[in-house]
Protein backbone atom coordinates (compact mmCIF):
# COMPACT_ATOMS: atom_id res chain seq x y z
CA UNK A 1 0.00 0.00 0.00
CA UNK A 2 1.36 3.43 -0.74
CA UNK A 3 0.87 6.91 1.20
CA UNK A 4 -2.10 7.91 -1.11
CA UNK A 5 -3.78 4.64 -0.13
CA UNK A 6 -3.24 4.75 3.45
CA UNK A 7 -4.24 8.29 3.67
CA UNK A 8 -7.77 7.66 1.71
CA UNK A 9 -8.51 4.60 4.42
CA UNK A 10 -7.55 6.53 7.04
CA UNK A 11 -9.92 9.51 6.09
CA UNK A 12 -12.43 6.77 5.35
CA UNK A 13 -12.50 5.04 9.21
CA UNK A 14 -12.32 8.26 10.86
CA UNK A 15 -15.14 9.94 8.70
CA UNK A 16 -17.25 6.77 9.28
CA UNK A 17 -16.61 7.03 13.08
CA UNK A 18 -17.72 11.04 13.07
CA UNK A 19 -20.46 9.57 11.22
CA UNK A 20 -22.05 7.40 14.10
CA UNK A 21 -24.81 8.87 16.50
CA UNK A 22 -23.24 7.51 19.79
CA UNK A 23 -19.54 8.83 20.74
CA UNK A 24 -17.20 6.33 20.77
CA UNK A 25 -16.89 4.01 24.02
CA UNK A 26 -13.39 3.38 24.72
CA UNK A 27 -12.56 -0.20 23.36
CA UNK A 28 -14.33 1.34 20.09
CA UNK A 29 -12.08 4.25 20.35
CA UNK A 30 -8.81 1.34 20.46
CA UNK A 31 -9.89 -0.89 17.93
CA UNK A 32 -9.57 2.56 15.38
CA UNK A 33 -6.49 3.10 16.69
CA UNK A 34 -5.33 -0.31 15.79
CA UNK A 35 -7.26 -0.03 13.13
CA UNK A 36 -5.48 3.59 11.54
CA UNK A 37 -1.76 1.61 12.97
CA UNK A 38 -2.09 -1.33 10.91
CA UNK A 39 -3.01 0.98 8.07
CA UNK A 40 -0.14 3.11 8.29
CA UNK A 41 2.18 -0.34 9.38
CA UNK A 42 1.24 -1.43 5.96
CA UNK A 43 2.50 1.56 3.90
CA UNK A 44 5.57 0.65 1.92
CA UNK A 45 8.00 3.25 1.25
CA UNK A 46 8.46 3.69 -2.74
CA UNK A 47 11.77 3.77 -3.10
CA UNK A 48 12.89 5.86 -6.96
CA UNK A 49 16.08 5.65 -8.73
CA UNK A 50 18.38 8.39 -8.13
CA UNK A 51 19.99 10.89 -10.63
CA UNK A 52 23.31 10.77 -10.89
CA UNK A 53 25.59 12.70 -13.35
CA UNK A 54 26.76 9.88 -15.37
CA UNK A 55 30.42 9.33 -14.45
CA UNK A 56 29.57 9.31 -10.34
CA UNK A 57 26.86 6.29 -11.21
CA UNK A 58 29.39 4.67 -12.75
CA UNK A 59 31.22 4.97 -10.14
CA UNK A 60 28.26 3.96 -7.35
CA UNK A 61 28.39 0.84 -10.03
CA UNK A 62 31.87 -0.74 -9.91
CA UNK A 63 32.13 0.39 -6.36
CA UNK A 64 28.37 -2.00 -5.88
CA UNK A 65 30.23 -5.18 -8.53
CA UNK A 66 33.59 -5.11 -6.92
CA UNK A 67 34.01 -8.27 -4.74
CA UNK A 68 35.01 -6.31 -1.71
CA UNK A 69 32.48 -3.29 -2.79
CA UNK A 70 31.09 -2.26 1.10
CA UNK A 71 28.69 0.51 1.50
CA UNK A 72 31.40 1.41 4.08
CA UNK A 73 33.43 2.40 1.26
CA UNK A 74 31.44 5.13 0.20
CA UNK A 75 32.48 7.08 3.21
CA UNK A 76 36.09 6.18 4.06
CA UNK A 77 37.93 5.81 0.95
CA UNK A 78 40.27 8.28 -0.98
CA UNK A 79 38.10 8.78 -4.23
CA UNK A 80 40.43 10.06 -6.46
CA UNK A 81 43.35 7.48 -5.75
CA UNK A 82 40.49 4.92 -6.73
CA UNK A 83 40.03 6.98 -10.13
CA UNK A 84 36.68 8.69 -9.09
CA UNK A 85 37.58 11.90 -9.72
CA UNK A 86 33.86 12.98 -10.35
CA UNK A 87 32.68 10.90 -7.72
CA UNK A 88 35.04 12.90 -6.00
CA UNK A 89 34.12 16.49 -6.57
CA UNK A 90 30.29 15.65 -6.88
CA UNK A 91 30.84 14.19 -3.19
CA UNK A 92 32.02 17.98 -2.27
CA UNK A 93 29.31 19.46 -3.32
CA UNK A 94 27.03 19.38 -0.39
CA UNK A 95 29.02 16.39 1.73
CA UNK A 96 26.00 14.94 3.56
CA UNK A 97 23.49 15.53 0.94
CA UNK A 98 25.81 13.53 -1.99
CA UNK A 99 27.39 11.09 0.13
CA UNK A 100 23.44 10.08 1.18
CA UNK A 101 22.38 10.18 -2.76
CA UNK A 102 25.17 8.03 -3.61
CA UNK A 103 23.87 5.27 -0.86
CA UNK A 104 21.01 5.75 -1.93
CA UNK A 105 21.65 5.27 -5.09
CA UNK A 106 23.72 2.43 -4.28
CA UNK A 107 20.68 0.62 -2.69
CA UNK A 108 17.80 1.43 -5.05
CA UNK A 109 19.69 2.28 -8.67
CA UNK A 110 20.26 5.36 -10.35
CA UNK A 111 19.49 6.87 -13.75
CA UNK A 112 22.07 9.20 -15.43
CA UNK A 113 20.82 13.35 -15.13
CA UNK A 114 20.70 14.90 -18.39
CA UNK A 115 23.94 16.47 -19.34
CA UNK A 116 23.71 20.05 -20.07
CA UNK A 117 24.64 20.88 -23.72
CA UNK A 118 25.74 24.28 -25.34
CA UNK A 119 25.49 25.73 -28.42
CA UNK A 120 28.86 27.94 -29.62
CA UNK A 121 26.92 31.01 -31.83
CA UNK A 122 30.19 32.75 -33.33
CA UNK A 123 28.81 35.77 -35.54
CA UNK A 124 25.44 36.85 -36.40
CA UNK A 125 24.79 38.31 -39.96
CA UNK A 126 24.03 42.14 -39.93
CA UNK A 127 20.10 41.29 -40.65
CA UNK A 128 19.90 39.31 -37.30
CA UNK A 129 18.61 36.40 -39.64
CA UNK A 130 21.55 33.77 -39.89
CA UNK A 131 24.24 32.41 -37.19
CA UNK A 132 27.54 31.00 -37.66
CA UNK A 133 28.00 28.32 -35.29
CA UNK A 134 31.12 26.09 -34.25
CA UNK A 135 30.32 22.58 -33.42
CA UNK A 136 31.52 18.77 -33.70
CA UNK A 137 31.04 16.79 -36.55
CA UNK A 138 30.22 13.38 -37.03
CA UNK A 139 34.24 12.90 -37.38
CA UNK A 140 34.53 14.55 -34.24
CA UNK A 141 36.22 17.53 -35.58
CA UNK A 142 35.50 21.04 -35.08
CA UNK A 143 33.77 22.72 -37.79
CA UNK A 144 31.47 26.02 -38.30
CA UNK A 145 28.08 26.04 -40.07
CA UNK A 146 25.70 29.09 -40.71
CA UNK A 147 22.15 28.20 -39.58
CA UNK A 148 18.61 30.68 -39.43
CA UNK A 149 18.57 30.31 -35.59
CA UNK A 150 19.53 28.53 -32.20
CA UNK A 151 16.51 26.11 -32.76
CA UNK A 152 17.56 25.51 -35.83
CA UNK A 153 21.37 24.48 -34.88
CA UNK A 154 19.72 22.35 -32.14
CA UNK A 155 18.02 20.48 -34.55
CA UNK A 156 21.00 20.11 -36.73
CA UNK A 157 22.78 18.97 -33.58
CA UNK A 158 25.21 21.46 -33.32
CA UNK A 159 24.94 21.50 -29.26
CA UNK A 160 28.14 20.19 -27.46
CA UNK A 161 28.67 19.61 -23.88
CA UNK A 162 30.91 20.79 -21.63
CA UNK A 163 33.49 18.04 -21.87
CA UNK A 164 33.79 19.07 -24.83
CA UNK A 165 34.25 22.84 -24.96
CA UNK A 166 37.19 21.87 -22.41
CA UNK A 167 39.19 19.77 -24.70
CA UNK A 168 38.65 22.18 -27.95
CA UNK A 169 40.57 24.12 -29.56
CA UNK A 170 41.25 27.70 -27.98
CA UNK A 171 39.16 28.93 -31.10
CA UNK A 172 36.22 27.30 -29.76
CA UNK A 173 37.06 27.89 -26.15
CA UNK A 174 36.94 31.53 -26.94
CA UNK A 175 33.50 31.40 -27.66
CA UNK A 176 31.00 32.04 -25.23
CA UNK A 177 28.67 28.97 -25.04
CA UNK A 178 24.47 29.41 -24.72
CA UNK A 179 23.29 26.59 -22.30
CA UNK A 180 20.01 25.10 -24.31
CA UNK A 181 17.35 23.81 -22.61
CA UNK A 182 15.80 20.44 -22.09
CA UNK A 183 12.01 21.30 -22.78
Amino acid sequence: MNKEDAKKQIAERLELASRLDDPLTGNQKAALVRSLQATVDAIEVEHKPVVLPQKVGEYVEDVKNDALGDLHMFLDIDWDIHGAAEASEYRKRERLNAALNMIDAYRYGWTPEREKRFLLPMTVASDGTVTLYAFLDIDSDWNANWTDDDKAAVYNQYTVTQACIDSAPAWVKAIKPVEVRHD
